[in-house]
């Protein structure tokens, strides 16, 4: 949570006299301005730092939550993300034998989407059934090959593997980016509040003396 303090007391003081739904409003834009900007900003932070497979990642950063009634000292703005992955992004995080997928279960393109029959909740309780065209394991296989450790699918009779998913044994640490809460800063800098906040206000006192003149 951000908490601003900004300097145009000037303006604070001449809408608050003069009308005070004309400040609580302009209290209200200032806070929509950061939220929505601050929306904008992690949208397209995303799209640069990370590869970006659904529209639900983006989707999922929204403000869901507008600033209402004319009580100044209660009213907030909220930007937020609903997605399962990204806060391990923005604060890291340190996972166990992580199951990633493989080019070959992006049908060979790294920013496609996984096909769906090879997404990890598809794929069963790996155990053999022959009378299934495919069918798929955990482990290393035997041979030669000397392949790594991972899940593979049996296909053409069991006389061919192809890996789908790389496993990893050691934990898998995913480095903090705080794409989301350097994006929200930028807009509570105070020279951003102000700058926004002087060009509302006196938009507003033009509107109230215009009623009066």
């Amino acid at each position: 949570m951000i908490r601003a303090t900004f300097d145009h007391k000037k303006y604070l003081t001449y809408l608050k006299a003069v009308n005070k739904e004309a400040h609580a409003e302009s209290i209200r834009n200032l806070l929509n301005y950061q939220a929505k900007g601050s929306e904008k900003l992690i949208k397209k932070t995303v799209k640069r730092k990370f590869v970006v497979r659904t529209n639900f990642t983006i989707n999922s950063i929204k403000q869901d939550r507008q600033p209402l009634g004319s009580n100044t000292k209660r009213m907030f703005s909220r930007v937020v993300t609903t997605s399962p992955y990204l806060y391990k992004q923005e604060d890291g995080e340190t996972e166990n034998k992580k199951s990633i997928p493989t080019l070959f279960a992006r049908n060979n393109v790294f920013k496609k989407v996984v096909k769906k029959q090879y997404r990890q909740n598809q794929l069963g309780n790996f155990q053999w059934d022959k009378t299934k065209p495919r069918n798929f394991f955990l482990g290393k296989p035997k041979g030669k090959l000397n392949r790594p450790y991972g899940i593979y699918m049996r296909y053409a009779k069991n006389k061919k593997l192809t890996k789908i998913r790389n496993v990893s044994k050691d934990d898998i640490t995913i480095k903090p980016t705080k794409f989301f809460s350097s994006s929200v800063m930028k807009y509570a800098e105070l020279k951003n509040i102000n700058k926004f906040f002087s060009l509302d206000a006196q938009k507003r006192l033009k509107e109230v003396s215009r009623k009066f003149y």
